[in-house]
């Protein structure tokens, strides 16, 4: 991204004036500002700290692998999403404080691969070289001690050591690498610089400072132009000097073994000016060019969608393009998308005023025109987005994908009435846009639970990829698909309890599930309590879990609009509570007999409104404990699962006898005394209808 020249030397002048971590810290959340724009949210020490250390956060990095051309794998180590955000912000702060070799130019703002080429046309020989496993080769002392000295001069004499300590951990990571020991290549676990992450680029050109140094005056001395893009090394002369044995390549395989780098002796290659040059993928005989190929595939494609339209000329390029590009992601790839990315390289290489690009250009947007690319919008979500607090919103919402036709929701998840006039790529325009509508507020507050917001954005990014691609094919709802279909059942078994003939979630059977399923360990007696039947030490039997009056009213009264996964969890948390906590009178020891847990719905209605009392009674239950640090914890564990979902309210009993009442949601911070007699602890939820 370009800065403006106040944000450049505003990152200089607070690099030099740096004194902490605490320093180093705001420095990187100004970045961060620069970087993801005004909705970013600042970084803590916390986050830092957690980041730095490989054992306190094992999942730092996604391993993966994808195949280069010559069909081997290339191992890529992606950073989680917290330690990129950190990333990017550093590496914008390291390449605006670092000024890069005029040889390099890989990774560098402002430079290209077709400046990288350029510098080599027209010459008789040109010679390339690789140095094998590049970003792996770099290790994490290396980096320290290069951010010890200029321009970073963060070391001991400036007190700054420990922020140069801090940089490297965030930028390295442990992985199994090649050495070379004697004549023999043997696998060791270092610290390194991992393939994948935002700054190792930057920082690979930080380090190479000598080795750019170097070959720029060997280049100098044997009359060569040298230039660097990231692994891949370029001279060029009038004069073949690159004969084995010959006093350059002596020269040269020195200063690369000094810098302890290694040549791959299978990318070596001359070229000789009567034979096709090329310098990172671009000819460079007469002039920077594309191979003759590049433009023989792209007039092919966009012939084939003109004359075949869209569906086959896509049939038929997937097959061609990804036997070419075995590098290519898992997932079919995008033919319109591909295109459009290779005339964007096309143009840089060309000129946007080149002839050929332009009628190319002409013609690709003749043809998106006639099939519209749709392109799924998101709302940003992270941690620290503020949700309102209106389960009444929520609830309307959840309730258009079952019965509102004013809006586009119901149409995604049930088959149309009519096929032939049913145009999926419109109903996902529209359904997108009423979505944004609903979900944010004009100041950019949530109007919906984060985790519904997530759930509902997943949802939709495969009814518009998976779910697109089948309407496209065979013009049919893609209930029909049997993945797809499948998605969309799942989220109806989400967005509402029923009874047993819906589609929807049956409460008393989730309840049963997660019961079933709950255990503890008590540490001190090491007992195992748990609920069921089949457990002789547990602590609750099955009969002793009441649904009151009795399961079948029980069940005729639990239907209602929620999204179930958040209840789900929320369940889990408060079984798992009274299995560690629960007590007849203060006492853990107990009768079992004298013990219940009921569960109990109320509907009542208000005008229009329908309210759903929905509670779990954990039976002479006394309340015990530090009443500030228990409704902490509550509110800590239950606010993120109902805000914007339901109501939530505690009542219990202390060992004096007194009943009181304290509401989760919406938030209040006092405990009220109530004249209800309340017979253990009991947990409340509200939902509307």
């Amino acid at each position: 991204m370009r800065l403006k020249e106040e944000h450049i030397n505003y990152i200089k002048t607070a690099f030099i004036n740096m004194k902490s971590k605490e320093d180093f810290l705001n420095l990187l959340n100004y970045s961060k500002k620069l970087v993801y724009g005004d909705k970013a949210v600042p970084f803590t020490m916390k986050h830092i700290k957690y980041h730095c250390n490989p054992k306190a956060n094992p999942k730092r990095y996604i391993q993966f692998s994808v195949k280069k051309k010559s069909g081997a794998d290339r191992t890529i180590n992606a950073p989680n999403k917290g330690l990129k955000a950190i990333q990017k912000s550093l590496n914008l702060i390291l390449q605006t404080i670092y000024d890069v070799n005029q040889s390099a130019n890989g990774f560098v703002p402002g430079r290209s691969i077709v400046d990288n080429a350029k510098i080599h046309i027209g010459s008789r020989y040109v010679y390339n070289i690789d140095l094998k496993d590049f970003f792996p080769s770099i290790e994490a002392g290396r980096i320290s001690n290069r951010f010890q000295k200029r321009p970073f001069n963060l070391n001991n004499e400036t007190g700054r050591k420990d922020i140069a300590t801090t940089i490297t951990w965030l930028c390295c990571h442990e992985m199994e690498v090649k050495r070379l020991v004697g004549d023999n290549w043997e696998k060791v676990t270092k610290f390194v610089l991992p393939q994948g992450a935002p700054t190792s680029p930057t920082i690979s050109n930080i380090i190479c400072h000598r080795l750019d140094f170097y070959l720029t005056a060997v280049a100098k001395r044997f009359g060569l132009k040298y230039t660097r893009y990231a692994d891949d090394i370029t001279f060029s002369s009038e004069y073949n000097v690159f004969k084995k044995d010959n006093d350059f390549l002596m020269e040269l395989h020195r200063i690369i073994e000094n810098q302890h780098f290694n040549i791959n002796e299978s990318k070596t290659r001359l070229q000789k000016l009567d034979y096709r040059q090329e310098v990172t993928g671009l000819l460079v005989n007469k002039k920077v060019n594309v191979p003759k190929r590049y433009i023989k595939q792209l007039r092919m494609w966009i012939y084939y969608w003109e004359n075949y339209g869209y569906d086959k000329a896509n049939a038929l390029f997937i097959p061609i393009y990804t036997s070419d590009n075995v590098h290519t992601k898992k997932g079919q790839p995008n033919m319109a998308n591909v295109i459009a990315g290779k005339l964007n390289y096309l143009k840089m290489v060309k000129g946007g005023e080149n002839q050929l690009y332009l009628k190319m250009k002409e013609r690709f947007d003749k043809l998106v025109g006639e099939k519209e690319i749709f392109v799924f919008k998101t709302v940003e979500i992270n941690k620290n987005s503020f949700v309102n607090h209106k389960p009444l919103d929520t609830v309307k919402f959840l309730k258009s994908f079952k019965y509102d036709n004013s809006t586009s929701f119901k149409s995604l998840v049930h088959r149309p009435i009519d096929e032939s006039k049913f145009d999926y790529l419109e109903l996902l325009k529209t359904a997108n846009n009423q979505f944004l509508e609903l979900s944010q507020t004009k100041d950019n507050k949530i109007n919906l639970p984060k985790h519904l917001m997530k759930e509902v954005q997943s949802f939709f990014k495969i009814l518009s990829t998976v779910g697109l691609d089948f309407y496209t094919k065979n013009r049919l709802h893609p209930l029909e698909d049997k993945y797809v279909g499948s998605i969309i059942q799942s989220f109806k078994q989400d967005y509402r309890f029923g009874n047993e003939s819906s589609e929807s979630s049956i409460l008393s059977k989730l309840i049963s599930n997660i019961i079933e399923k709950r255990k503890h360990v008590n540490q001190t007696t090491s007992t195992v309590y748990s609920f069921g039947n089949e457990d002789t030490s547990g602590l609750f039997k099955r009969d002793q879990i009441i649904f009151n009056s009795d399961l079948q009213k029980f069940q005729s009264k639990a239907n209602f609009f929620t999204w179930v996964p958040n209840l789900r969890l929320a369940l889990i948390l408060i079984f798992e509570a009274i299995l560690k906590h629960s007590n007849v009178n203060g006492s853990r020891s107990f009768d079992t007999l004298e013990k219940k847990i009921i569960l109990e719905i109320k509907r009542s209605s208000d005008g229009e409104l329908i309210k759903i009392d929905f509670s779990i009674l954990d039976q002479k239950s006394i309340f015990l404990g530090d009443l500030n640090n228990i409704l902490s914890d509550m509110r800590r564990d239950f606010f993120p699962l109902f805000v914007s979902v339901c109501d939530f309210k505690v009542q219990f009993k202390n060992p004096s006898g007194e009943n009181f009442e304290c509401m989760i949601l919406p938030y209040s911070e006092k405990v009220k005394e109530i004249s209800e007699v309340i017979d253990g602890f009991k947990y409340i939820f509200t939902f509307y209808d």
